[in-house]
């Protein structure tokens, strides 16, 4: 009588969880590097503060022939320092540069506006905080003429 040795049909299978178990390492260990990837990214981006949260509007009541005023009104979120926000332009040409404070002392409140005179179609303005604390800044809202 002949018994078959009991692993005869086994090694067909040895390669199979080889595989098996070399695709399962590989997923574990990029796994393992995109989790601490993100989680350093995500520490990094909580840690930073953007500036106060908050929205303008910024509306011009000139023609394309014409100058005319902008009025940047704060339309909703936080009250931001009034020192902090400032209104940065040029002219289309290059040549005359504005910046001007929003207010030099108080907060500046939704609701609250403030006009820049002036201001030609081919002109480029932008409302713009920046940081006590740093050299970060926030544009809020940029205009660019009908022209520019």
């Amino acid at each position: 009588m002949h018994i078959p040795p009991p692993f005869e049909d086994a090694r067909a299978a040895s390669p199979v969880i080889g595989v098996i178990f070399a695709v399962a390492l590989t997923l574990v260990v990029a796994l393992a590097g995109a989790t601490f990837v993100l989680s350093t990214t995500d520490a990094t981006a909580d840690s930073v503060t953007l500036g106060p949260e908050a929205s303008f509007d910024i509306d011009w009541d000139g023609d394309p022939t014409s100058s005319g005023a902008v009025t940047i009104t704060h339309t909703g979120g936080e009250a931001v320092p009034g020192d902090r926000l400032v209104v940065r332009g040029t002219s289309g040409d290059g040549t005359t540069a504005v910046e001007t404070v929003w207010r030099d002392s108080g907060t500046v409140s939704p609701g609250d506006t403030y006009t820049v005179p002036d201001v030609g179609a081919t002109d480029h303005l932008r409302l713009v905080w920046t940081s006590p604390d740093s050299d970060r800044t926030v544009v809020y809202a940029s205009w660019t003429g009908p022209h520019a």
